[in-house]
């Protein structure tokens, strides 16, 4: 057991560390508080973008597969107009959560955004396609050799520039993104494909994109191809299987 005066003395030294650590050994207790949002402008979708979406959107949308099944998909409430808050950088790492998530403003500088969104549910199918218009500040578009390094901040100038793009997503897991164009965008973009037209279960659909989804040797049963037609949504989807759906 120390003598009394020991624990005094290692009393006196971990006192003497507390501001220390209070702050971070050299930073400052202001550096020490938590991050507060700063919005530092607006971006608002082009009016010509908001023809990728069906407008009005229907209250449901029907489906039928190659076996003759169909299936309605009822479209769910959500808020309108509606806005989301993107930090002021270009981040390529996560976009996808801007499909489902009400987003504020964060942490540091930010934009709010102007969004657009569609969700429809099964009603005799465990099924959902959800859409989201806004944005891209990612720096994707162009196609990556010119795209903006990732990190870079973005003033209000250069969100302007940006193109908007369209997230899809099915059954709860993004699939789709593509940018909204005046020309059909004919070059692939990771998966995603234009498509003069395009036929399932006996149905012509022309001006088609579709996202190839499956990944290569797998023998599970899974989603292969997604099909959408700007300013219809999804037209159509296949599976491994060889099984086709179509909106009729």
């Amino acid at each position: 057991m120390l003598p009394v005066s020991s624990y005094r003395t290692m009393a006196a030294v971990l006192v003497a560390a507390l501001p220390c650590l209070a702050v971070d050994c050299g930073r400052t207790c202001d550096d020490c508080l938590p991050c507060q949002p700063q919005r530092i402008g607006s971006s608002r979708l082009r009016p010509a973008s908001l023809g990728w979406l069906p407008d009005p959107a229907p209250d449901s949308v029907r489906f039928v597969n190659s076996n003759g099944f169909r299936a309605a998909l009822r479209r769910a409430p959500l808020p309108t107009p509606d806005s989301a808050g993107q930090q002021a950088a270009v981040d390529a790492s996560n976009f996808y959560y801007l499909l489902n998530e009400n987003i504020s403003g964060g942490c540091g500088p930010y934009f709010s955004t102007e969004r657009r969104r569609l969700r429809y549910e099964g009603r005799n199918l465990p099924l959902t396609i959800s859409y989201a218009l806004l944005r891209d500040f990612r720096g994707t578009y162009p196609p990556p050799s010119a795209a903006l390094p990732d990190g870079a901040p973005l003033t209000q100038a250069v969100a302007d520039t940006l193109p908007d793009v369209l997230l899809i997503g099915f059954n709860g897991q993004p699939i789709v993104d593509i940018p909204v164009v005046r020309r059909p965008y004919r070059s692939e973009f990771q998966g995603t494909r234009y498509l003069d037209s395009v036929q399932l279960v006996g149905r012509v659909f022309r001006g088609v994109y579709r996202r190839t989804v499956a990944l290569p040797g797998s023998t599970a049963l899974q989603l292969r191809a997604l099909y959408f037609q700007p300013g219809q949504g999804v037209v159509g989807f296949t599976y491994t299987n060889g099984e086709e759906w179509a909106r009729f």
